[in-house]
């Protein structure tokens, strides 16, 4: 994922993939539609210690979603 230079000479910005696998609630009720989530880049989902504190100090609800297909 490395920046590169367009046909025109502008750079052109590459996102990151997410995850589909795993999100975080930040803010508000993960059973509803109100508050704010946040999905990871695929490949740097933090270990279990760090979401278990995020959810202990920061009220943060980390989910990890069943039925996603594998690559």
């Amino acid at each position: 994922m490395k920046d590169e230079p367009n046909v025109d000479g502008f750079t052109v910005i590459r996102q990151p993939d997410l995850s589909e696998e795993w999100s975080c609630y930040l803010w508000g009720s993960y059973q509803s539609d109100i508050g704010m989530m946040y999905h990871p880049a695929k490949d740097s989902i933090p270990n279990w210690f760090i979401r278990w504190m995020m959810n202990i100090c920061l009220g943060c609800k980390w989910v990890k979603h069943k039925n996603v297909p594998k690559e």
